[in-house]
């Protein structure tokens, strides 16, 4: 793949999810469902506590990766944090709320008009910074992605909640562990490899954008559920590790 090719898609590409937090610290969507079969310090806007220590860990490893370049153990490691993510969203009843909070955002905005929700740069790298996330100003301005890709992520959401995400981005990491291991344990930053298979690298920038197009909604529903707002920056910190490989290895 050109070099320059490859940094005009990582440039662009990269701004299409990072994330939206415009209202992250609002009422929580889940207020109204008292009733709800799990109660829950997330339900009161209060931060929780599991999502919280989770999404420090990928902050931890977004830090690590940004000062020495990615290795397969961070991949890995991310892969295996989302997996654990997943299994308590189901414990605590998440899948439902998120969907519930998406649903919301789309009758406030419109289903179609949803797709293109905008960014509050402020608010974003606020929150971002409360776990220790310094992001990228040129991330922060999403207009990349294809109408596909935000319609297939809208749709994904609505049917499987925040668990898809995560499960399609464990898998997504787990390929880029085997991939850098089977390159020797090199990390990212080493020195940009022109011969890494097209396919590889072209499928990595597909599932780039689709993780960011999916971080972009999460964000956004945070406004109605407060719990998101972890997930929002926990799925940041993973993009930032992605990012790197990318621009670093395509």
């Amino acid at each position: 793949m050109n070099a320059e090719v490859s940094r005009r898609i990582f440039v662009g590409s990269v701004a299409a999810g990072l994330p939206l937090l415009a209202g992250a610290g609002a009422q929580s969507f889940a207020q109204s469902a008292k009733g709800a079969a799990h109660v829950h310090p997330a339900d009161s806007g209060a931060p929780d506590a599991v999502l919280e220590h989770i999404t420090r860990q990928l902050a931890g490893i977004h830090n690590r990766a940004k000062d020495r370049g990615v290795t397969g153990e961070d991949a890995r490691a991310i892969a295996a944090h989302f997996r654990t993510m997943t299994v308590y969203a189901a414990q605590i009843g998440l899948d439902d709320r998120t969907k519930k909070a998406f649903g919301a955002l789309l009758k406030a905005r419109g289903k179609e008009a949803a797709l293109y929700v905008g960014v509050d740069k402020a608010a974003m790298r606020k929150e971002l910074k409360r776990y220790g996330i310094d992001a990228d100003e040129r991330t922060l301005d999403p207009q990349a992605v294809d109408h596909v890709t935000r319609v297939r992520s809208r749709d994904d959401l609505l049917k499987s909640g925040l668990t898809g995400v995560l499960t399609r981005a464990a898998v997504t990491f787990d390929t880029i562990a085997t991939e850098l291991d089977r390159r020797g344990g090199q990390t990212a930053r080493v020195v940009r490899v022109q011969t890494w298979e097209t396919g590889f690298c072209q499928q990595m920038n597909r599932e780039m954008i689709r993780l960011q197009m999916d971080a972009a909604f999460v964000c956004a529903a945070s406004f109605y559920y407060f719990a998101l707002t972890g997930a929002c920056a926990m799925i940041t910190a993973a993009i930032g590790v992605q990012s790197g490989v990318y621009l670093y290895y395509c």
